[in-house]
């Protein structure tokens, strides 16, 4: 007989209690991102009641030096992260995360997101449990907008029996937007586009838009188009033909998709060599004219550069233009010289290697 292991968790439950009520007529000063509680296990925190079988650990965490672990081969065990309620603004939207570890679950699993209300009415979904990232950890977490009268927030975990372990860390809850919408840009292909300066917007009870302070709790990401992200939130498109990259932003629980287009940019045509002479075709079909520079240098056979020609030429807007480069006379003293042409605009640089 084949028994699956399966760990039933209800994480990260907002669990809305009748406390004393802070309006959110006095919320304002709120920035979305604002941390309102987090729990790392490292030193202070919050109060929490262990279930059965479970504890903080010092060998295993996302980050720092401790975590707090549970073993399904145990009876059920509540984990309340905290006993008693973070108090917050009534009339306002909050985000939940924490990080998950594995040992011995397997994935496809089955894990219950709960946002329980005072009244016991539940609100979740119903995830897997997802690979995780090359550490181990994975990213769970919650959403939920607080209704009027009920202002506190408590997280929980309901671990039901299995076997296996888990790990849990760096819960935190967070002010969360309402909605979210970014401002789409136009660029050409040649330029990297700061995805943080564009305008992100929240809005507030009221449907009125807010601005959203960003911080490291934004996660950019390429949809559709041939465009990469780094880890600064710059978008780079990849094909100076241009195109559209749909971009998705995700901050605090909520996401949204837009487009950046990015029309035709400069190109350069590979060098063709004729003779002792290379030539090049360089297009620019943005509106206005570009200064191009372009060089030519000579390397020996260790890739010291011996001798480096440059020059520089106008294209006009729509236009194209081609350039002769007069190939490097290699000196006696260098056996194997190695040609290189390097091409470069506003936004733009290309380089070539050359007979």
């Amino acid at each position: 007989m084949i028994f699956k292991k399966f760990a039933f968790v209800m994480l990260l439950g907002l669990l809305l209690c009748p406390v004393q009520v802070r309006s959110a007529e006095s919320a304002e000063a709120l920035n979305y991102g604002d941390i309102i509680s987090i729990n790392t296990f490292e030193g202070y925190m919050f109060a929490y009641d262990f279930g059965i079988g479970g504890g903080i650990v010092q060998d295993t965490a996302h980050s720092g030096q401790k975590s707090y672990m549970t073993d399904f081969s145990v009876a059920n065990a509540n984990l309340n992260l905290h006993t008693n309620t973070v108090t917050v603004y009534d009339k306002y939207a909050y985000y939940a995360e924490a990080y998950l570890k594995t040992e011995e679950i397997e994935i496809n699993d089955i894990t219950n997101i709960w946002l329980e209300a005072p009244s016991g009415d539940k609100q979740g979904t119903r995830l897997t449990i997802r690979e995780t990232d090359e550490n181990g950890w994975s990213r769970y977490s919650a959403y939920r907008k607080t209704p009027a009268g009920q202002a506190g927030i408590r997280v929980f975990m309901y671990l039901t029996p299995s076997s296996g372990k888990l790990y849990v860390d760096d819960v935190i809850i967070r002010v969360a937007p309402y909605s979210l919408r970014v401002v789409g840009t136009t660029a050409d292909a040649n330029t990297t586009v700061n995805l943080n300066a564009l305008a992100c917007y929240g809005a507030d009870k009221n449907g009125n838009e807010k601005r959203i302070y960003l911080n490291n709790m934004k996660r950019w990401s390429v949809k559709s188009g041939n465009a990469v992200v780094d880890q600064n939130g710059n978008l780079k498109w990849n094909d100076s033909a241009g195109g559209t990259a749909q971009v998705q932003l995700e901050f605090c629980g909520v996401t949204t998709t837009f487009d950046v287009v990015f029309t035709a940019g400069i190109s350069v045509t590979e060098p063709e060599r004729s003779g002792n002479t290379y030539t090049l075709t360089v297009k620019n079909p943005l509106a206005a004219a570009e200064t191009i520079k372009y060089t030519i240098g000579l390397y020996d056979d260790e890739g010291r550069l011996y001798k480096l020609k440059s020059e520089s030429t106008t294209v006009q807007g729509g236009g194209e233009k081609e350039i002769y480069l007069q190939a490097m006379e290699e000196p006696y003293f260098i056996k194997n010289g190695v040609q290189k042409i390097m091409v470069s605009a506003p936004h733009f640089v290309k380089s070539y290697l050359c007979e």
